[in-house]
């Protein structure tokens, strides 16, 4: 059974690694090779793509993998999820080619971007995208299944052939926007081939649609109130691309998109750890019991050794989350100005500055998130979505214009740091009901002494920023200035007790409780 675990764990931290890895390597590809203004557009496109499709899956993907585990019959459950993304995906691209055909075949421009190669990008990335809709169903089957060594072959497959495809181009000389989404496509397509095979295969899926209208909606109204998270979700993650479409221009979207995915790849360690980390908290909330509800019965919370264990995993995110901003910014300008021939990197410093400075809060939110979503505090996590998405558009709507690219950066950092402010408040909401011992809504008592989380993430963040803008003046070379302030930073951490000598013990608990 450990040996079981063990693999799938490797084989779902792999899945993700691998794509990350796979869109960080298309995306430089496309950068380094096609114009900022293409590829700018490219990204405004890219953009709508994801939030358009995020919204037409409605989270029927996490009702799936939900009602799998819990042992529903996987092959009625396909027809129906299959029905869903055929009607919705081929709807949407039944819009985009009406919309196509009136703006006129030959100059189809999108309506809002005047800068853009227009619909008939939008077009063809949309078709790309249909192919990976049609292919949810089969990997979320196979997550619910827990077959993560399926879902791992089912979902990399696309992206190793885009790379393979794209460095082809590139080596070849004949790397074109036109290539690049015939690749695109096909690579898509083959995904969906894989996908279909894997799950009759491995998981005895035979591909199928019915039309069972009681179960249809059934399906999608359990699947609403996830939607409005994920449309939060999408849109605070590409929203700043889509204004910046809209209010800038494409060079501008360019430089800003490419240091948005570079700071995506920073959160790597947090993708990777996520999944692991959410069952474990939501068994130590309900295994605490140290809250009293509103109905005098004792409620799921966080006992005091449990409270130690989460501290600790926060410090040591703020510990990792600063130490890659910090070197995110030393070797940024160098080595992308380098790597993109001048393109990317300095005149990204600012973005890639602001960007990374979210680093700590993004870090910290998903480990209050997991305490709120293990107490099924749903409306609450909706709530904090819905301000931080608010947040975002109403900053990039206001610094946008007079900032671009940086008021872009900036209005993402105030958007996290006021979602850590919301989360942070919550749980010291419930803290001093529990205190009062009054309860609030089955108040649970499980904080892990906020003041000592925020002690930690000041600490880290002044020791990051004192110790880069030390390195900085120190020496010239890159991998000089990045051996001083790494070296700098774990000194003051140590001083300040942030790292402590005995930690390791406290991590091996940690890990095997």
């Amino acid at each position: 059974m450990k040996r079981r675990i063990i693999h799938d764990i490797s084989a779902s931290s792999l899945q993700v690694i691998v794509n990350q890895l796979a869109g960080l390597m298309i995306f430089f590809i496309a950068s380094k090779y096609l114009s900022k203004t293409i590829f700018g557009e490219l990204s405004w496109a890219l953009a709508i793509i994801m939030v358009g499709f995020s919204i037409l899956g409605c989270g029927i993907d996490q009702i799936t993998v939900r009602k799998i585990a819990a042992g529903e019959e996987p092959a009625s459950l396909l027809k129906v999820y299959l029905f869903h993304v055929l009607l919705a995906g081929a709807g949407f691209l039944i819009l985009l080619l009406i919309a196509y055909a009136l703006s006129g075949a030959g100059h189809a421009t999108a309506v809002v971007g005047r800068h853009f190669t227009g619909l008939s990008l939008l077009l063809f990335l949309a078709i790309g995208q249909f192919f990976i809709f049609l292919s949810l169903p089969f990997k979320q089957i196979a997550n619910g299944k827990e077959q993560f060594r399926v879902l791992l072959f089912m979902s990399t497959g696309a992206n190793a052939i885009k790379v393979s495809g794209l460095l082809f181009l590139a080596w070849s000389g004949s790397f074109t926007l036109s290539s690049f989404l015939l690749i695109y496509v096909l690579a898509s397509a083959a995904e969906l081939l894989v996908c279909i095979y894997m799950g009759r295969r491995f998981l005895a899926l035979i591909p199928g649609i019915v039309w069972d209208r009681i179960r249809y909606a059934r399906l999608v109204r359990e699947s609403l109130p996830q939607l409005g998270v994920i449309l939060c979700t999408a849109g605070i993650a590409r929203f700043d691309w889509i204004f910046l479409g809209i209010m800038a221009t494409a060079p501008i979207l360019a430089e800003y998109s490419f240091a948005y995915k570079a700071f995506e790849m920073a959160s790597l360690p947090l993708l990777v750890l996520a999944p692991l980390l959410l069952p474990r908290i939501t068994r130590w909330v309900g295994q605490g019991g140290n809250g009293i509800g509103l109905s005098g019965q004792r409620t799921p919370g966080l006992s005091g050794q449990r409270k130690e264990d989460l501290y600790l995993l926060a410090r040591f995110e703020m510990i990792l989350s600063c130490s890659l901003c910090l070197i995110l910014n030393i070797l940024w300008a160098p080595v992308i100005d380098w790597l993109t021939d001048n393109k990317y990197g300095a005149v990204n410093s600012t973005n890639i500055f602001f960007l990374s400075c979210s680093l700590p809060f993004l870090y910290i939110n998903n480990i209050l998130w997991s305490i709120h979503f293990a107490k099924g505090r749903m409306k609450f996590i909706f709530f904090v979505f819905m301000v931080t998405l608010l947040i975002t558009c109403t900053g990039d709507l206001l610094l946008i214009p007079f900032l671009r690219g940086e008021g872009a950066a900036i209005a993402y950092l105030a958007a996290m740091i006021a979602q850590t402010v919301h989360f942070t408040a919550g749980i010291q909401k419930e803290e001093a009901a529990i205190n009062a011992g009054i309860g609030i809504n089955g108040g649970t008592g499980i904080g892990i002494g906020i003041n000592r989380m925020w002690q930690s993430l000041l600490l880290c963040g002044g020791a990051a920023l004192f110790s880069g803008w030390l390195a900085m003046r120190m020496h010239e070379g890159a991998g000089a200035r990045s051996l001083i302030a790494i070296g700098l930073y774990l000194a003051i951490l140590f001083v300040c007790r942030q790292i402590r000598l005995h930690d390791w013990i406290t991590c091996k608990r940690f890990i095997y409780a």
